[in-house]
């Protein structure tokens, strides 16, 4: 189940948070849970896994709704380590007493500002609490030429190697052509998913149906 914000929807605004339209974002946070308990209860009666995936290190407007107070500048969150740490410890641990029957958490690299040291500090936290509850943490790798290319390296390089990784066949974004990834070969130690694009987004190379309203 895939969606950017979903650690950013499932956060719970604070007490002190008295801003307008707080409420609204309970309201909405709730709603994001039922709806997932429906399709965890749909996917356990069938026997197939379901994993939560979304952005690793939030940023958009719902988390800065929720927590303004540290959002102060573009750069606070990727370099306030105690946000991040309280952030991951508060949403995962309780989307997991919501959520049991989950698989684990894919969280995707996907930021253009890279702070090895907070990332590596707070990145431990999911790890650890995902393995307490006997679920798995994935790091997707997201290659753009525009940002680090070795995120990945640095971050598992502070884990242990039960850290799954997922990345793509390719070696940039879903480029039709072989599999020419040079990191498939990285991370012996770990456990990897190749990702494929069965939707042929842009190019019409795709085993399933596939169009997107904004490219009619």
């Amino acid at each position: 189940m895939h969606q950017q914000n979903i650690l950013a929807l499932l956060a719970r605004p604070p007490a002190y948070n008295k801003n307008p339209g707080v409420e609204n974002l309970h309201h909405e946070r709730e709603s994001t849970l039922s709806y997932l308990q429906r399709v965890s209860h749909h996917c356990q009666s069938r026997h197939i896994q379901l994993w939560i995936q979304g952005e690793a290190f939030p940023g958009d407007a719902k988390i800065k709704q929720k927590f303004p107070e540290f959002f102060l500048d573009d750069d606070t969150v990727a370099n306030n380590t105690s946000f991040l740490t309280r952030f991951y410890s508060e949403t995962i641990d309780e989307m997991l007493a919501a959520l049991p029957d989950i698989s684990g958490l894919i969280l995707s690299l996907q930021t253009p500002t890279f702070h090895p040291e907070q990332w590596k500090q707070s990145m431990k936290v999911p790890h650890s609490i995902l393995r307490l509850h006997g679920k798995k943490l994935v790091l997707r790798d997201y290659l753009d030429d525009s940002w680090p290319r070795r995120q990945l390296h640095n971050m598992l390089n502070s884990l242990p190697d039960d850290v799954r990784v997922s990345m793509k066949a390719t070696a940039m974004d879903y480029r039709p052509g072989f599999a020419n990834n040079p990191e498939l070969t990285s991370f012996p130690g770990n456990k990897k998913w190749i990702e494929f694009d069965l939707w042929g987004i842009d190019y019409g190379w795709t085993l399933l149906p596939c169009m997107l309203v904004d490219e009619i």
